[in-house]
């Protein structure tokens, strides 16, 4: 790294302080997504460095792969195809239920949230919303037919329950026993956001317990030896995680009631084409704007 004035990263790579110390020339960090998260930007912004993302390139991408999951849960689609695929046509133990009338609570109504609400007005169903700045959103929000509630009424009203917010100090754990312990037996829970917004202890304990029927997620706590396990032990590569998450991680990844991706929500020809297309431009005018 220290060699070059631009770097350019994605979710994986986490750049800290120690790492951008060693990069002296460093004027421009950008990431190849909207969640800025794995970066230090309070020391880019202490050393005139400037720290980008690509603001828009999913809405529409991450808002229908989360509607996926849903659909997926609601229709026992993943069940269904197994059953075809083993030779058997027998439908019984495959009911699954309307989404029409049911309340989802969601959490963050950013450009994302705003798309999956839209998605789930679609098909009727009641939508409720918590956001910090909901006050400069209730026009927008009477627009598309939701409601804003507190934070609290979200867990204790919602049957099922999508978290579109990024990782802040806030938001971490955002969904744990405590707030877990306040919903609706049977609760559905959807993440394409961050891993780190669910604490895993309470999410695993929360199904086992059946307090919670079912979760879609695309993301998980600890995906870093999730994600690059054979990389890490091919390469030696010294990694820091925390053993007990990554097993508790696996055993909701072997439950029965979990569909989990691996972080793929973002990943369309569309998509992908945004995030070059967008990352590529903004080095361009950087380059162009310090000549």
């Amino acid at each position: 790294v220290k060699k070059f004035d631009v770097i350019s990263v994605f979710i994986y790579s986490k750049v800290d302080s120690e790492i951008l110390k060693q990069a002296t020339k460093l004027k421009l960090l950008i990431t190849r997504s909207m969640g800025m998260d794995h970066l230090d930007t309070n020391y880019c912004k202490e050393n005139n460095i400037i720290c980008s993302n690509v603001a828009h390139y999913g809405e529409n991408t991450v808002a229908e792969f989360t509607f996926a999951l849903l659909i997926t849960i609601s229709r026992k689609i993943i069940q269904s195809t197994t059953k075809v695929k083993n030779g058997s046509f027998d439908f019984s133990n495959l009911q699954g239920f309307d989404l029409a009338g049911k309340t989802i609570g969601l959490i963050g109504f950013g450009k994302i949230g705003k798309k999956f609400a839209k998605m789930c007005k679609g098909f009727e169903m009641n939508v409720n919303v918590f956001d910090p700045n909901s006050d400069k959103m209730k026009d927008e929000g009477e627009k598309i037919g939701i409601n804003f509630i507190t934070l609290d009424e979200i867990f204790t009203q919602s049957d099922i329950i999508s978290l579109h917010v990024p990782l802040l100090p806030q938001t971490k754990h955002i969904i744990n026993k405590d707030t877990i312990s306040k919903m609706k037996r049977g609760v559905i829970i959807l993440n394409s956001s961050r891993g780190d917004l669910i604490e895993t202890q309470a999410l695993f304990e929360g199904l086992m317990k059946q307090k919670i029927s079912s979760v879609g997620l695309d993301v998980l706590e600890n995906e870093c030896i999730i994600k690059d396990g054979e990389k890490i032990l091919s390469s030696g590569e010294e990694i820091v995680c925390d053993m007990k998450t990554i097993i508790e991680d696996q055993m909701i990844i072997n439950h029965p009631n979990a569909f989990i991706t691996p972080h793929n929500a973002f990943n369309t020809i569309d998509a992908v084409k945004k995030i070059i297309d967008s990352t590529v431009s903004q080095i361009l005018e950087f380059i162009k704007n310090s000549k």
